[in-house]
């Protein structure tokens, strides 16, 4: 099918006009998809067809498009809420004002591109669907209706089952796609991907009706603080405001579609963030055949980082950026110059989304031009990034940190003093973080099987990806150094950049383990999707490499007689043998661990450790919102004197933030301060209320009797079974 520009054109013109008739009317589903649509998709496309940056494939150029149109929403919205501010204008994301800026954006943008394309013709190639594909493509579609049916019934009914059949089939679906890869058209492997990574991704975002996680509830009350208000502005909190990501983009989301905030909230960043195992199969498919890069996707989106997305926001778009930039970097076929103009957009994004994140991701590049600086000494190795990339990357971090938001900085200063300060706990366990004591098996064996089975598939996953690194460091001539010899399993070789990351990102995470404080004033859990982001590769190339020796030992006696009679070493179906030994290897590892960490092992073995799964456990307790607790909250609201305090424990902190959109200065724990105010409100949770516990901050439990004598002179305002209000 071929299209002219002008053809194109008229389309873009038509979805506009559809678009804005869907949004003034307010056509259900119509402004749903196409509010979307619009938003994620054209802007990206508008900007990849002005640049034209060259040689990439069609996924290649989706997964951009999507990035640069998330991008384009950050940065464009700042300036255009600045712009409107500056001019008197107080309400910019006012619906209809910032449907016309954006139609006005969206022309210019399409003016442009039409001037510079107007004589070239755009066409796709017939899909040839075999019936194989149909064989795994169905299945495919129907697993995330399945996932979102699965957590209706546990939502409302408690029934776990039709979730946990649903994950046994995507653990038998995974193999058999692997074993059969041969048999099914080149585009399965991306689609199935993206399929199964909605499945993994959205049970944590739709359980329960209301905001699930920790920081996320913060993250909400940014966003809807910005949503209520029509505009971005410092608001208090400046290391949230400094993240356009949960506050600008989510309210230009929600005014397009339409869809209800907090829904809109638990699932807009997990639905985005599915794109990130695409990434991984994009760099992996560079290197290593279709079925290793599929291997690698699936090892990525199994982690428990990826399935928790819905809670982590802010960390995952700036993930999402890292790996967008790391994709253009290890591309060789792009223009240079239009690639690094998308590597700028793609930086200014991440510093846009978080702080930490962006700190990491600098110093990665940093590291990374270092790096392949010094291979350059001696190899035809280009230094990468380009320096200049760098310093628009720290003038940018710089402005947008220490000058208009200022906290993040000062957060990074005092994170480097307090790491200075502990470097003489090096032999204490507890200045390390709860992850990576978790990683040393901490509590393990107390907590039971599931947990001591968990903990030994993830060290086998981790010398996995250590045999990998080793293997490829180990035979440099045939992995990554220039010349005609190359490793067998290798489509083509490793570039200098791609291994030098992997050497950047195994030293991170040694720091994060061996450095006291670091992972306990940065969650481990947040660096390991950037880690594996390049990781996922060596994990797949140790399973290789296990097949390689095993390959040799299975076929060392053959091979010794034919040397004894002096003939030629065979040959034939050695790559074959390899491919089937790889994917043996591989799966053995992935697979139970697959099971073991989506918490089908613990549920099982009747442990209670997911909320996904369970209404009772810790997970549980902390992180799911009851009816009545929202009830409460809102109440409170409504009714509640401005100039009083309202104290809570941690976790009713977090609910009072999202649910009742009170602004974090007005609330305080009592469970942390021991103490409540006279003239004050006290709001107790389903948590404190039935089971008489507290949970604050730290996640440890506490007796309601231990502060029993707060409330002698206070009095009960408000109950209703699951939430009480004190005040007095």
């Amino acid at each position: 099918m071929e299209l002219s520009a002008r053809e194109r054109l008229i389309a873009l013109v038509g979805i506009l006009l559809l678009f804005d008739g869907a949004f003034i009317l307010d056509i259900p589903v119509v402004r749903e998809v196409l509010g979307a649509a619009v938003i994620a998709v054209i802007p990206g496309m508008l900007i990849l067809s002005i640049l034209r940056p060259g040689k990439i494939t069609l996924l290649e150029y989706c997964l951009l498009a999507i990035g640069a149109s998330i991008a384009f929403l950050m940065i464009g919205g700042l300036l255009y809420n600045n712009l409107l501010m500056y001019l008197g204008i107080a309400n910019p994301f006012a619906g209809r004002l910032l449907l016309d800026f954006y139609n006005l954006a969206i022309i210019v943008l399409a003016a442009v591109w039409y001037i510079a394309n107007n004589d070239r013709s755009f066409s796709l190639s017939d899909l040839s669907i075999k019936a194989a594909d149909m064989a795994f493509l169905l299945p495919g579609l129907v697993f995330p209706s399945l996932s979102v049916l699965g957590m209706h019934q546990i939502n409302t009914a408690g029934n776990n089952l039709l979730l946990l059949g649903l994950l046994i089939a995507v653990f038998v679906y995974i193999a058999a796609l692997s074993i059969c890869h041969a048999r099914v058209s080149p585009w399965l492997m991306p689609a199935a991907i993206l399929l199964l990574s909605v499945t993994l991704i959205l049970p944590l975002a739709l359980r329960s009706n209301y905001i699930i996680g920790t920081d996320s509830h913060f993250e909400y009350f940014t966003f809807i603080t910005t949503l209520e208000n029509a505009h971005w502005s410092i608001i208090g909190s400046a290391q949230l405001d400094s993240c356009l990501s949960i506050s600008i983009l989510p309210s230009a989301f929600q005014i397009f579609t339409g869809v209800p905030p907090m829904m809109l909230f638990k699932v807009l960043f997990a639905l985005i963030f599915s794109i990130s195992p695409l990434i991984v199969y994009s760099i992996a498919k560079q290197y290593l055949g279709g079925v290793y890069a599929f291997l690698a996707a699936a090892f990525f989106m199994i982690q428990p980082q990826f399935m928790t997305a819905a809670s982590n926001s802010r960390t995952v778009l700036a993930l999402l950026f890292f790996m967008l930039t790391v994709m253009l970097l290890l591309n060789e076929g792009m223009n240079p110059a239009r690639k690094k103009v998308l590597i700028v957009l793609f930086i200014a994004a991440a510093i846009f989304s978080h702080y930490s994140t962006s700190f990491i991701f600098f110093g990665i590049l940093v590291f990374a031009w270092v790096g392949t600086g010094i291979l350059s000494l001696r190899y035809p190795v280009r230094p990468a990034p380009s320096f200049d990339i760098l310093v628009i990357f720290l003038a940018l971090m710089y402005v947008w940190y220490a000058l208009v938001t200022v906290v993040p900085s000062q957060m990074f200063l005092e994170f480097i003093d307090k790491t200075i300060e502990n470097l003489d706990q090096f032999l204490t366990p507890g200045t390390r973080g709860q992850d990576v004591q978790r990683l040393f098996g901490a509590h393990a064996l107390d907590k039971g099987f599931p947990y001591v089975v968990q903990l030994a598939l993830s060290w086998v996953s981790i010398g996995l990806i250590a045999i990998g690194s080793l293997a490829v460091a180990l035979d440099l001539r045939r992995t990554v150094l220039p010349g005609r010899e190359t490793a067998e399993y290798l489509e083509k070789k490793f570039s200098g950049l791609f291994f030098v990351l992997v050497i950047i990102v195994t030293g991170l995470l040694g720091l994060m383990v061996v450095v006291p404080y670091v992972s306990d004033g940065y969650d481990l859990a947040r660096v390991l999707p950037l880690s594996n982001t390049i990781l996922s590769v060596m994990f797949v190339v140790g399973g290789i490499a296990i097949a390689e020796a095993l390959r040799f030992v299975v076929r060392y006696p053959e091979e010794r007689g034919r040397r004894e009679q002096h003939l030629t070493p065979s040959r034939g179906g050695g790559r074959n043998m390899l491919l089937k030994m790889s994917l043996a290897v591989i799966l053995v590892v992935l697979l139970p661990y697959f099971l073991s960490v989506t918490g089908v092992l613990h549920t099982l073995y009747g442990d209670h450790r997911d909320v996904v799964f369970h209404a009772d456990g810790p997970q549980y307790d902390m992180k799911y919102v009851h009816e009545t607790e929202a009830q409460g909250a809102v109440w409170l609201k409504q009714r509640m004197d401005p100039e009083m305090r309202i104290f809570a424990d941690g976790f009713g902190i977090s609910r009072l933030m999202s649910l009742g959109t009170m602004p974090p200065s007005s609330l305080a724990s009592f469970v942390q301060y021991g103490w409540v105010s006279r003239e004050s409100y006290v709001y107790l949770r389903h948590k404190n209320v039935v089971d008489g516990n507290l949970i604050d901050f730290d996640g440890k439990y506490r007796d309601m009797d231990e502060f029993a004598q707060l409330f002698r002179h206070k009095s009960k305002i408000y109950a209703n079974g699951g939430a009480t209000i004190w005040t007095g």
